[in-house]
């Protein structure tokens, strides 16, 4: 568990990101600029485990951190939700639950004493990841209202904010695109952009134990510095796809939409490596289609989407409480 050091009244909430290999939860208070920030978090690999047991695991974990009445949950979820939103019908990267809310619901009862209050429904991932960039303590997004955000993960996850307002991104399936490159290496352009596919072809030409792309890249090492390369064009490519949703975007108070590229390992973008390489390729698309790129420059928050889960729980609590 890591622990940030904030008094226990202060908790608003409960964040929970799930990810294509891991589930993370984070506690939160509300700063007097209003952005949240992180007192607590806990995390958990899938480890082929049902989602519900890991979520479960890591708010277990956190209940010590909490006194007092019930402290509201958000979720953000990838994959297809059920018509209901409480679970998950399918997905890319991790097993269905259609279920999800309500086994985690009996899983809870009898190790957390009701100290979460679950949402009604879960949210997609893209936008929980989106919404923290502009609610969290340092965000990428803070100031803000149009922005593509695409984050290269166990997937490709992809949102939009217009005028203020989160959506979710209308086009062509990544999916369903050809990959960029001819050696077969990837079914798709979303495998092909993901940081999973690059990760995965990496580790398949190199030892075990041997260092991670970037660092192998910054290191000199060509094989390494190909597959950035490599990644850098899917994504290029991704962009182009979403020319038109930029374009119908456009450019309010003299500012072009900003383009948000980043993943939940906040140090990725920020390593001179993928700043050398990938980096370059991100911003001559942007120009191209009259975007403003933003990507972390240092490491970035590890916890915006678990915020950005949150806040989109609260906001739905407040559309459905008595005024």
């Amino acid at each position: 568990m890591t622990t940030m050091g904030k008094a226990q009244d202060s908790t608003i909430g409960v964040g929970v990101d799930i990810g294509g290999s891991g589930i993370r939860a984070t506690l939160f208070s509300r700063a007097s600029n209003g952005a949240l920030e992180p007192q607590a978090s806990e995390e958990r690999a899938h480890a082929g485990q049902g989602l519900h047991q890991g979520v479960t695991e890591c708010l277990a974990a956190l209940r010590p951190h909490l006194t007092g009445t019930a402290v509201p949950v958000g979720i953000g979820a990838p994959g297809a939700k059920t018509s209901d939103g409480r679970g998950i019908e399918r997905a890319r990267n991790v097993a269905p639950e259609p279920r999800l809310l309500d086994t985690l619901t009996r899983a809870l009862a009898g190790r957390t004493a009701g100290a979460f209050a679950l949402p009604c429904r879960l949210e997609s991932d893209a936008l929980a990841a989106l919404a923290g960039e502009t609610v969290v303590e340092g965000g990428l997004l803070r100031r803000d209202r149009d922005a593509l955000f695409v984050g290269p993960g166990s997937g490709v996850a992809e949102a939009e904010l217009r005028e203020g307002e989160l959506h979710r991104v209308e086009g062509p399936r990544l999916a369903e695109e050809a990959p960029t490159v001819a050696d077969g290496a990837f079914p798709d352009l979303e495998a092909e952009a993901s940081l999973a596919g690059l990760v995965a072809a990496w580790r398949s030409r190199c030892a075990d134990g041997a260092l991670e792309v970037e660092d192998a890249a910054a290191a000199g090492d060509a094989r390494a510095c190909a597959a950035l390369e490599r990644f850098g064009g899917a994504l290029e490519r991704v962009i182009e796809l979403r020319r038109s949703l930029i374009a119908a975007l456009g450019a309010r108070e003299g500012r072009p939409p900003a383009l948000l590229v980043r993943t939940r390992r906040g140090s990725f973008f920020a390593s001179d490596a993928v700043q050398a390489i990938v980096v370059p390729r991100l911003a001559a698309a942007c120009d191209a289609c009259g975007a403003a790129l933003v990507v972390p420059r240092v490491p970035a928050s590890e916890h915006a989407a678990c915020a950005g889960a949150l806040e989109l729980a609260l906001r739905d609590l407040a559309t459905r409480s008595p005024r």
